[in-house]
């Protein structure tokens, strides 16, 4: 699954077919925003790979999944909680991956 989703990131999109993602991404059914937000976080985690030397980045996604995984714990049964987990680790990577911008970078 990992792989057909780095897949999908790496292919070019025309205009026309990054609309349609988009409003694939807005989702229907969880499994349509579990995709997203899968593909969110895995290129996000690459850029992290990318800013931070091996030890940050383990100790860094070690740390955020267990404190996403605790935040979420009462859902843990339900069939959003992977969805959940995903959410929270892209928002927490982004906040890094701003921080970790240099001034003139930041939007």
């Amino acid at each position: 699954m990992r792989t057909f989703l780095l897949l999908l990131m790496l292919m070019p999109l025309p205009a026309e077919a990054a609309l349609e993602k988009q409003e694939y991404c807005d989702g229907y059914t969880t499994l349509d925003m579990r995709v997203c937000a899968d593909i969110r976080l895995l290129n996000q985690r690459m850029a992290l790979r990318r800013k931070l030397n091996r030890r940050t980045f383990n100790r860094w996604d070690d740390l955020t999944g267990a404190l996403c995984e605790q935040s979420y714990e009462p859902y843990k049964e339900g069939t959003i909680y992977p969805l959940m987990l995903s959410k929270c680790s892209a928002e927490l990577n982004e906040v890094l991956l701003d921080h970790l911008q240099g001034l003139g970078e930041r939007d």
